[in-house]
């Protein structure tokens, strides 16, 4: 009787751990970074290209984000990258879900609110431009595809 109910409970254990709402692993993880290491990052001579500072809770967030990624799908000018900066804080499963839900394609880099003082970001999302580690403008507010695709234009156009 004891190895049956040993048994039994251990397909229902199964069964539950099926149910979790933990998401699945996506190919592309969210990777959590400090403010300074993420910094490094941005304003190293080799990075050009845009930073898109996004949150898990904002609506605005979750419309650009598919118009962002069908721009880095459809092919960046050589040399040219996209990464999404998260002002989420703590538990980074929030920004998992948005990331797996959207498919995102591009780095999802969580820094926190850090962030937002650092860069002196007013909302969200914003885009901010970077050319050889020099960020050039911050935009604030739902940017549209045409003028996403004007932001990656004007990083390409010689100075």
């Amino acid at each position: 009787m004891k190895k049956v109910l040993g048994y039994w409970t251990g397909v229902m254990v199964l069964i539950l751990m099926g149910c979790s709402d933990t998401p699945t692993h996506s190919a592309n993880p969210v990777r959590q970074m400090a403010i300074g290491q993420f910094d490094r990052m941005i304003t190293s001579a080799d990075f050009s290209g845009l930073v898109v500072v996004v949150a898990a809770w904002c609506p605005p967030c979750r419309e650009e984000l598919p118009d962002v990624a069908r721009l880095y799908r459809g092919g960046l000018p050589e040399g040219l990258k996209i990464v999404a900066l998260s002002l989420d804080e703590g538990d980074a499963k929030p920004v998992q879900r948005l990331v797996a839900d959207l498919n995102l394609p591009f780095p999802v880099y969580m820094v926190g609110m850090p962030a937002a003082a650092h860069y002196k970001i007013v909302g969200v999302p914003s885009v901010m431009t970077v050319k050889a580690g020099r960020i050039l403008e911050k935009i604030p507010g739902r940017q549209t595809p045409a003028q996403l695709t004007a932001r990656i234009k004007s990083l390409t156009d010689t100075d």
